[in-house]
């Protein structure tokens, strides 16, 4: 299958996890997992559609414009298993993880010019999941050229090993953002991974 067919499926499927997270922070049913006070929203409402509209054109364009230009160093010509598919993403998402604490750490709360960047993220100081992806255009492309480094040091990968992986890497970010606290199994620790982000 065509990594662009994975690559707007997955697009797809994020943009129900969305939808999905969207409803349930609006709806009665999770008020009762939100343990935080919400701050006044600060961000005028067209100043934030624009910025998540320009995020979303800038990674994109980046996302399939990188897995053309880098297509021969990221995907094997034979399939994965599945195991293999999830080892990959595991390994990739590890490196991510590690990855972006230092790129969060020391870029954008140490050097200068990366707090002005990343200062535009602080302005929402109670996110919610539609404020994902209210950041700098320079923190998207950031953080996308950091997923594609880490693709490579594990690659070359399948393309579902890929599709996979950028699903969770998208997802996640959403959830950290969704302001829930789910208190139980298995949506404990990923809770306390949004609790963190909101004290942040």
């Amino acid at each position: 299958m065509s990594i662009y067919v994975i690559l707007a499926a997955v697009m797809l499927l994020n943009a129900v996890v969305l939808g999905i997270l969207l409803f349930l922070g609006n709806s009665k049913l999770m008020l009762k997992y939100r343990a935080r006070k919400d701050w006044p929203r600060k961000v005028p409402p067209a100043e934030h559609s624009k910025n998540r509209v320009v995020n979303s054109l800038v990674s994109t364009a980046q996302l399939f414009g990188f897995t053309y230009l880098l297509h021969n160093h990221l995907f094997l010509d034979t399939q994965s298993n599945l195991f293999e598919i999830l080892l990959d993403a595991i390994f990739i998402l590890a490196l991510y993880d590690f990855g972006y604490y230092l790129l969060h750490r020391y870029v954008f709360h140490e050097w200068k010019v990366g707090r002005k960047i990343h200062a535009v993220h602080h302005r929402v100081l109670s996110p919610y999941v539609q404020d994902s992806l209210f950041i700098h255009p320079a923190e998207t492309v950031a953080g996308l050229c950091l997923f594609f480094i880490c693709t490579l040091i594990v690659g070359p990968i399948s393309v579902y090993s890929f599709g996979f992986a950028f699903f969770i890497y998208s997802a996640w970010n959403l959830f950290i953002h969704s302001a829930f606290h789910l208190p139980f199994f298995p949506f404990r620790f990923i809770s306390s991974l949004v609790t963190h982000h909101d004290l942040h």
